[in-house]
C-alpha cells in the first residue's frame, strides 16, 4: 500500500488570508502523516491546509525513522556545489543526530527572502509529522514556515517536499542509492562547515 493509499480524500486547497504572513497549525489540527500536498502541485505552487485526512498526493516523502530526536530547530544548508534543479532534501541518517539543523536543499527557483525559519511552537506537538507550509506564491515573507515543539519527537516520519516529477511512492526518501540523490552522503560534512556539532 503505497503512502498516498494510506491517507483520506484530498482536501481543498487552503489558501492564505489576506495581510496574514504565516500559518499556524491549530492544537487540535496535529499531523498524522507528515505534509499535506495537493494535487495541483506543480513548483510549488500549492499546498494544502494540513489536515489528518488530507492525501498525500506528489512531493511528499516520509522518513520513518524512530531514533532520531530533533531538539530544537531545523537549519537550511545552502550548499553552492550541489544544487538540486527541482526540489528538497532532507538530510537525516541513523547514526547522525541532528540538534540544532536539518540539511536541506532549496531550487534554485525557490528564493526565501530569509532561509529557513523554524518555529519553535511549545503549545504545537507535532506527533507523527513535520509541518512546513508554503504560500501560494512559493514566497513565504518569512522564510520557510516550520512548526517544531521544542521537545517533539518524530515517531514516524519526517515530511520533506519533492519536485512533482520525482515520484516516490514509499520506502526511505534520502537513499544515497536512489537515483539523482548521489550527493546526499556528502551533505553530512557539510553539516561542520556551518558550525553544528551534529555528534553530541
Amino acid at each position: 500500500m503505497t503512502l498516498g493509499e494510506r491517507a483520506g480524500p484530498l482536501q481543498a486547497r487552503w489558501r492564505r488570508p489576506a495581510g496574514a504572513r504565516s500559518h499556524r497549525l491549530a492544537d487540535t489540527a496535529w499531523l498524522e502523516r507528515g505534509l499535506a500536498c495537493s494535487s495541483t502541485m506543480f513548483g510549488w505552487s500549492a499546498v494544502s491546509e494540513a489536515r489528518r485526512h488530507c492525501r498525500l498526493e506528489r512531493g511528499l516523502v516520509c522518513l520513518l525513522v524512530d531514533d532520531v530526536r530533533l531538539e530544537r530547530s531545523l537549519a537550511c544548508l545552502l550548499a553552492n556545489d550541489v544544487r538540486l534543479e527541482r526540489g528538497l532534501v532532507c538530510l537525516l541518517a541513523d547514526d547522525v543526530r541532528l540538534e540544532r539543523s536539518l540539511a536541506c536543499l532549496l531550487a534554485d527557483d525557490v528564493r526565501l527572502e530569509r532561509g529557513l525559519v523554524c518555529l519553535l511552537v511549545d503549545d504545537v506537538r507535532l506527533e507523527r509529522g513535520f509541518a512546513c507550509l508554503l504560500a501560494d506564491d512559493v514566497r513565504l515573507e518569512r522564510g520557510f514556515a516550520c512548526l517544531l515543539a521544542d521537545d517533539v519527537r518524530l515517531e514516524r516520519s519526517l515530511a520533506c517536499l519533492l519536485a512533482d516529477d520525482v515520484r516516490l511512492e514509499r520506502g526511505l526518501a534520502c537513499s544515497p542509492t536512489l537515483s539523482g540523490w548521489s550527493a546526499v552522503p556528502q551533505l553530512v560534512g557539510e553539516l561542520f562547515t556551518l558550525g553544528v556539532d551534529s555528534g553530541r
